[in-house]
């Protein structure tokens, strides 16, 4: 039986923690920034999240500095949390569970008019692109490791291919009568 999502928000962020310690707003961001092509968390995800992984032992809050004028809380994993991460890295992948809008949008197509959904796809299909070249100034990146480049590889095959369904979608559906 796979983990609910609540149970994997808890692991995107002991996985940032695991990296070095940090701000709910900073990890958001590096949820962001790094992984928010397939994965996306809320600040109403992540800072009760904090809280219960602190109430867990997981987590513990850094004194905040002094001398910041914002008195941002930070966060640092503890060697119960790196187990507890450790453990779940081991754990079977839930890969099968996909949520996307636009297959959404496509699969009620017809109750809608052609126009529209050519337009979910133009726009799917200019999302992918940008996202592809986005990609690729991840990987470009120095600290960027093998890990983290099969990850971002994943990503640009998996854009490239969405581009090519969506032109071949295009396609499909310019030759329909209106």
């Amino acid at each position: 039986m796979t983990k609910k999502r609540n149970s994997r928000t808890v692991y995107a962020v002991l996985g940032f923690l695991a990296d070095k310690p940090r701000s709910g707003y900073e990890i958001k961001k590096a949820i962001d920034d790094k992984i928010g092509f397939f994965w996306s968390e809320s600040y109403g995800q992540i800072y009760p999240i904090l809280k219960k992984l602190v109430d867990k032992g997981l987590a513990e809050k850094i004194p905040a500095n002094a001398d910041d004028g914002r008195k941002k809380q930070f966060y640092k994993i503890t060697d119960l949390g790196k187990d507890e991460f450790q453990e779940w890295l081991k754990l079977p992948a839930d890969y099968n569970s996909i949520r996307n809008e636009i297959l959404l949008k496509l699969f009620f197509g017809a109750n809608a008019d052609k126009e529209t959904n050519l337009n979910h796809l133009r726009s799917f299909k200019e999302s992918n692109q940008s996202l592809i070249n986005d990609l690729k100034q991840l990987d470009n990146q120095e600290n960027t490791g093998t890990y983290q480049q099969a990850v971002l590889a994943y990503g640009a095959n998996t854009s490239k291919v969405s581009v090519k369904w969506a032109n071949e979608t295009i396609n499909r559906l310019t030759k329909l009568s209106s």
